[in-house]
């Protein structure tokens, strides 16, 4: 009789396959899917023939999210030194060299300081990177750390683009401006009240997500604070400018039309101000309104 030897692979396979002993209880494996299951449609949103579209939504209870600290909080840094003569020539060479690059969200002389469009850590490794040493007689600010996506993964079913900045936002006009912002067709529309559409073009600080109801909804990446649902009302300061060499918006107009944009800051639906100011509900005098919530410690 001549032994035969399998190799160990075909050996598990065989005994995978033998009966089991009488007294041992086999479990039926788990059926395999088709397919994975799309996740659900947004709630409120229809099909169209090239995305989602989401004309209105109804504004969900803002209380518990309405007075925030944390969206206050700017990071700085303080002069350790005092400037010497001419200091005003060295923040012009600062200037020149930051604001090119869109790194630059603001700047003053007297006294030097520089508000960065960047984080702390970001601005700290550049420097590392092209050998300069940032002036001790300088004042900086810098912005905060997007925590959150861009898109959460449940909300890139339907949208053409998400239109936002690569940059990040620095100090801007304050007009007020209101409009409704909106999906058509998986493109992002502002809307105003005499019903002038135009595309929208978001802050690097927004982003889109659900809600627990299913609501795509805007939300601050930094601190992840929801700004309001696709389709409320909202509120946001302008007039804003699109950066030369900073924003792109040629994929924009070839995937959603050559329609004109509308460069925003970070909005808030209409209804999460007016549960922080009820004052502007009513339209009752700005001298009743309440006091603006205090910002935390140290600054």
């Amino acid at each position: 009789m001549i032994a035969r030897f399998l190799p160990m692979a075909a050996m598990a396979a065989l005994m995978a396959c033998a009966p089991p002993p009488a007294n041992e209880t086999v479990e039926a494996p788990p059926p395999v899917p088709d397919a994975l299951p799309l996740s659900p449609m947004p709630t409120g949103a229809t099909a169209g023939p090239n995305g989602l579209t989401i004309l209105s939504a109804p504004s969900p209870e803002y209380g518990p999210v309405a007075h925030s600290l944390e969206r206050d909080w700017t990071p700085r840094r303080e002069a350790t030194t005092k400037p010497p003569r001419g200091a005003g020539a060295e923040v012009q060479r600062w200037i020149d060299w930051l604001e090119p690059q869109g790194l630059l969200a603001g700047a003053g002389f007297a006294p030097p300081q520089l508000d960065l469009a960047m984080t702390a850590e970001d601005f700290d490794a550049l420097l590392e990177k092209e050998g300069r040493t940032a002036p001790t007689y300088f004042d900086y600010s810098f912005v905060a750390p997007l925590r959150r996506p861009a898109l959460a993964d449940d909300a890139r079913e339907g949208i053409r683009l998400w239109p936002a900045s690569p940059a990040r936002s620095g100090a801007g006009n304050q007009a007020a401006y209101h409009g409704r912002i909106v999906l058509d067709d998986g493109c992002f529309f502002t809307v105003d009240a005499a019903g002038k559409k135009q595309l929208a073009w978001f802050p690097a600080e927004a982003g889109l997500m659900r809600d627990e109801e299913g609501y795509l909804t805007l939300v601050d990446r930094r601190w992840g604070h929801m700004l309001g649902r696709i389709g409320e009302e909202f509120m946001w300061a302008g007039p804003n400018r699109l950066r030369d060499g900073v924003d792109d918006t040629s994929k924009l107009q070839r995937l959603c039309g050559n329609h004109p944009i509308h460069v925003l800051s970070l909005p808030e639906a209409m209804e999460k101000v007016y549960v922080t100011y009820p004052h502007l509900r009513t339209g009752a005098s700005a001298t009743n309104a309440p006091p603006a919530p205090p910002k935390p410690p140290g600054n």
